[in-house]
């Protein structure tokens, strides 16, 4: 049974996205979907409005970019969202 969530959602999409959101339960591809939902969770405020459907087909690129901000928040740093073109979060160190 397919299951989909606010990040994975049914239809066409890039070979990865689609190869991550039908993972076999208990299989890699399911521990990388389940990390790419849990990254969603906490990044989703800072993402540009079209994310979610850009992600559709610039999967690598576009979860990149939901990665970096991710480990930079888990390591306290604090994400400051810029806007919906080019890159949408900065962080300040040391001013």
């Amino acid at each position: 049974m397919k299951r989909f969530s606010p990040f994975f959602s049914p239809g066409n999409a890039s070979p990865s996205y689609v190869n991550t959101r039908d993972a076999e339960p208990g299989s890699y591809g399911d521990d990388v979907r389940i990390l790419m939902e849990e990254m969603w969770a906490q990044y989703w405020p800072y993402a540009d409005d079209h994310f979610l459907s850009a992600v559709r087909w610039e999967f690598d690129q576009r979860t990149w970019e939901m990665y970096i901000a991710w480990v930079l928040m888990r390591h306290g740093y604090e994400i400051n969202k810029v806007g919906n073109a080019g890159p949408e979060f900065f962080v300040m160190i040391d001013g």
